[in-house]
Order: C-alpha cells, then structure tokens, then sequence
C-alpha cells in the first residue's frame, strides 16, 4: 500500500510526506518540505532518523502502537475492540495490548469502500503513547496492492554532527 499522509502531533504542528506498506513489518515514512527526517520499519525494527541532527532510534516493531497494523498475525482478539462511530460508513478500532500497556493505544479508522482489500479504506490513526501524547496520522491516496521495493525500507545512515 502507498498514500500521501499528514501528521498531526499533540501541539497542532503538521508534518506531511508518503507511506509505504508491506506487510508483515515493514513501513516508511518519508516526510516532506524541508522536514528531514525518516522512519523506516524492516521487519523487525523501526528506525526514526533525523538527519539535521544526525541521530537515529530504533526499538522493536512489537514495543509499538505501530504493531497492529505491521504485525503479519496480530492477535486481534486480544488486543482489538469494535469503537462505536457516528457514521455507518466508519469502522473504528482500538487496538491496545492490556498485557504491555507501555506500547500505548492505537485507534484506526476505516471507510466502507468496495474497492479496498476486504471493503475496507485505511484513512488513518491516533497513536496515543504511554504519556498520552496524542500523534494522529490521516491518509489520502492510498493505492492498494502496488509494488513496493524492498529498497524502500533500508535508508542511509545518519552523519554525525560535530561541535564547533
């Protein structure tokens, strides 16, 4: 899967880019205008790079709200619950692991949409973290089923920036 999306953190600031998506595990976002920044999930890890700064962090998919949606097998039964939504042409759910609650809640949205995998649209999600720090992430564009490279989940190391 392939979209365009838009960040939105927990103080309003908007950062906007391209995803792509390869199930199981592997993620990136590229985000765009002047933002220099990357994250980048191989199967196993995911990997935040700022290059301004010249760091990276990496932890496992699993410790992740992230997971749910990366997971080749979640056990969706456990973790995720139905939300009641407004509108009828919206699928809400809540995917939080009660056995780890420090990898945060995950609540993704879903449009009816006969032309998706299973009639249902990916239109976004709110990860909510262990400080309930909210980072909302909506989606537009998504294509389904396109061939995405393996390259697309490597990346080049960050330079390390020297005082002076």
């Amino acid at each position: 899967m392939t979209a365009n999306f838009v960040q939105i953190d927990s103080k309003s600031r908007q950062l906007v880019g391209t995803m792509q998506l390869k199930r199981p595990g592997r993620i990136r976002f590229e985000y765009g205008r002047g933002a220099n920044m990357l994250l980048v999930g191989n199967g196993k890890t995911l990997t935040f790079i700022d290059y301004d700064v010249g760091q990276k962090s990496s932890w496992a998919i699993g410790k992740s709200p992230l997971s749910v949606l990366l997971s080749g097998n979640p056990d969706l039964g456990r973790i995720a619950r139905v939300l009641p939504s407004d509108d009828p042409r919206v699928l809400l759910v809540r995917a939080r692991d009660g056995r780890r609650p420090e990898f945060g809640t995950m609540i993704l949205a879903f449009v009816k949409s006969p032309g998706a995998p299973a009639g249902l649209r990916l239109e976004g999600w709110t990860a909510i973290d262990a400080q309930n720090k909210r980072t909302t992430v909506k989606l537009d564009g998504q294509r389904y089923n396109v061939a995405v490279p393996e390259s697309a989940f490597s990346y080049p190391e960050p330079k390390k920036r020297g005082k002076g």
